[in-house]
């Protein structure tokens, strides 16, 4: 695992490195299984307000590596939000760091249970990590419709 990683809370002044990572890998993933122009709708779908209310709600990870951050996830309401690793950085373990964090603190908080809604590229990652398809359906997010995986796993 790489030693050179930290992860850590979010902090107010990591908004505007957070909403680039999550713009950036949204237009580089998405835009793979959903077409450039459904991946520009979701990404621009993340302003400084919805990273605002978002950080506001959820307890938020970030991995930090040579003062850059190079991932994040989230935990809000029993669900795990919001999972983004810079793509120069993944296959490193990053993920996979970011979820042990948000499990940990799920179980911190008592609950036996955690849900999270995968795109088409994420669902193999999850599944890997123990999450079960529980639903697939085309939702509306932002303007634009994707098919989702919901997961969810026993913790």
């Amino acid at each position: 695992m790489n030693d050179d990683l930290l992860i850590r809370p979010f902090q107010n002044n990591d908004a505007g490195e957070l909403k680039r990572l999550i713009r950036e890998d949204i237009l580089a993933i998405n835009s793979r299984d959903y077409g450039l122009e459904t991946a520009q709708q979701l990404a621009d779908a993340y302003t400084d307000d919805l990273i605002n209310l978002y950080t506001q709600k959820a307890v938020v990870f970030i991995i930090v590596k040579e003062g850059c951050i190079v991932g994040t996830a989230g935990l809000q309401d029993g669900r795990v939000r919001n999972v983004f690793t810079h793509k120069a950085c993944q296959r490193q373990g990053i993920g996979r760091r970011l979820m042990s964090a948000v499990e940990d603190e799920a179980r911190r908080q008592g609950l036996n249970r955690l849900k999270l809604r995968a795109n088409l590229s994420a669902a193999g990652f999850y599944a890997h990590l123990g999450y079960q398809v529980v639903e697939e359906k085309e939702e509306t997010i932002g303007q634009a419709v994707m098919k989702m995986i919901w997961m969810q796993k026993d913790l």
